[in-house]
């Protein structure tokens, strides 16, 4: 799995798969953005070692450009309930799998801040 760190800020990586495969590699810092690009459909799945959801698509194909952010709510002890959204704080592992035919090409450019 070739993984290239541009700087503190971006990192790289290009995965080829077949049927379905499975790929971890560490992540320090928020997570702004995913930019994906993909040569056929493919399910894909990212998820922290930790066991929580950063990304699910069931289907993906070409360039996507997306901003995953987790749901936050208030405390139980406030009467109100305002959701809001939060990019990941990231310091663990992050697996990703994919899910497609052979030859499956994905490269990911993920954004840190």
């Amino acid at each position: 799995m070739p993984v290239e760190t541009i700087d503190d800020k971006e990192l790289k990586i290009t995965l080829n798969t077949n049927d379905q495969d499975t790929f971890s590699f560490p992540i320090k810092g928020v997570l702004d953005s995913v930019i994906i690009n993909t040569n056929n459909k493919a399910q894909l799945i990212i998820q922290s070692e930790l066991g929580y959801d950063i990304l699910v698509r069931p289907e993906i194909e070409g360039i996507n450009y997306l901003v995953p952010r987790a749901r936050t709510t208030t405390a139980i002890e406030d009467l109100k309930d305002f959701p809001s959204f939060e990019p990941f704080n990231l310091n663990e592992r992050v697996g990703i799998v994919i899910i497609g035919p052979p030859n499956t090409i994905i490269s990911f450019i993920f954004r840190l801040k």
